[in-house]
């Protein structure tokens, strides 16, 4: 009896992550246990982690220990909670969210990260939803310009880097030097407090 509860509330939580993913526009669906093993995942999910592992030149033994699943999805579980430990007790708990970017810089992918708080016996569990970044969700906003700072031209640049052109690309769009494209770059990065394009990307999808 045990085994069967366990299986349809298995599948009640597929169902309802399900439904979560649909409502949301959002195709991969990834649920962890308090304990971070992999209790659901969906194809599509399944699909985009094999890209960034892809990417990332891992191979599937080596990613025996993590479930198969990108490194950052289980660094964004923890920060998960972090802050849930942080707010343990608060009405802030049952709202906790994280987003990160992951994936080449070309084809990025959007992780929103849940904590989904336990109740008396039942442990907290971790919602990631993936979603792969499309022009129209990377645009810069004039509130994340206003934001950093940029000038309209590292504005622009930025609009051109969420797009996955590289510096020769942008360079001859706008008509300038290759040289002076890496400059802007630099200079939205320090105005970003970023390291990488990615980093931008992350930074300038706070204002999405």
């Amino acid at each position: 009896m045990a085994k069967a509860s366990n299986q349809e509330s298995s599948q009640t939580h597929s169902v309802v992550f399900e439904n979560i993913a649909k409502k949301r526009a959002v195709p991969g669906v990834v649920s962890l246990t308090g304990a971070m093993s992999l209790s659901y995942m969906n194809s599509e999910a399944e699909e985009l982690c094999h890209q960034v592992l892809q990417g990332q030149g891992v191979a599937a033994n080596e990613t025996m220990g993590t479930g198969g699943l990108p490194r950052e999805i289980h660094e964004l579980c923890h920060a998960l909670q972090h802050e849930g430990e942080a707010n343990h007790g608060s009405k802030d708990a049952e709202g906790i969210q994280l987003r990160r970017v992951i994936g080449e810089t070309a084809h990025p992918i959007l992780l929103r990260g849940f904590l989904i708080p336990g109740h008396e016996t039942h442990e907290p569990r971790y919602l990631i939803l993936m979603e792969k970044l499309g022009r129209r969700t990377q645009v810069p906003t004039d509130e994340a310009k206003r934001h950093f700072h940029l000038t309209d031209r590292e504005h622009e640049i930025v609009m051109h880097v969420a797009d996955g052109q590289t510096n020769r690309e942008i360079a001859k769009l706008l008509d300038i030097s290759e040289h002076t494209v890496k400059e802007h770059i630099k200079h939205v990065l320090r105005k970003t407090k970023s390291s990488t394009r990615t980093g931008i990307l992350a930074q300038i999808l706070r204002f999405s």
